[in-house]
């Protein structure tokens, strides 16, 4: 029996499913929480948004241009999240093409509005995950730190 040579696409589509696989969270995604509307990646589909408690009334404990901050939040982005949401946050990832809903682009508006009007449905989602989509929970993976660390760098990468 003869291996013929793997193409590129086939490897480079295989190796980028292994990765997003491996940074999804081995537990399911919870579903909505009682009184909330699902929305999509990059934005809330018009519906009204209910963040539940505890998260409703978060406040980013960050600064945009908290150095340290947004240096951790990096470091945790690239390891995490930006083989989906993709080098400069526009949702264009390796993972990401692959995706349906695709993943947010901080970039964009409405996504790029919640960095200051709603930053507790970022935490929230980070948080508990979305469901209808790839995006995992991080909660059980990242302290609250490290999460609003990842939603400043987002922040930045938005433009803020």
């Amino acid at each position: 029996m003869t291996f013929g040579i793997v193409k590129p696409s086939l490897l480079v589509a295989s190796v980028a499913l292994l990765v997003l696989l491996s940074a999804c969270s081995p537990s399911a995604s919870p579903g909505p929480a009682a009184g909330t509307t699902p929305a999509g990646p990059a934005t809330s589909g018009g519906a009204a948004v209910v963040v539940p408690a505890p998260y409703k009334g978060m406040k980013d404990p960050f600064a945009p241009t908290d150095a340290a901050a947004v240096s951790a939040g990096q470091a945790i982005y690239t390891q995490r999240c930006q083989t989906c949401h993709g080098d400069k946050g526009d949702g264009k990832g390796p993972a990401g093409s692959a995706l349906n809903p695709p993943p947010a682009n901080f970039t964009a508006s409405p996504t790029k509005g919640k960095f200051t009007t709603a930053q507790d449905e970022l935490f929230w989602r980070v948080s508990e995950g979305w469901p209808g989509t790839a995006m995992p929970a991080f909660k059980g993976q990242l302290s609250d730190e490290q999460r609003w660390q990842v939603i400043t760098y987002e922040w930045k990468l938005g433009g803020g």
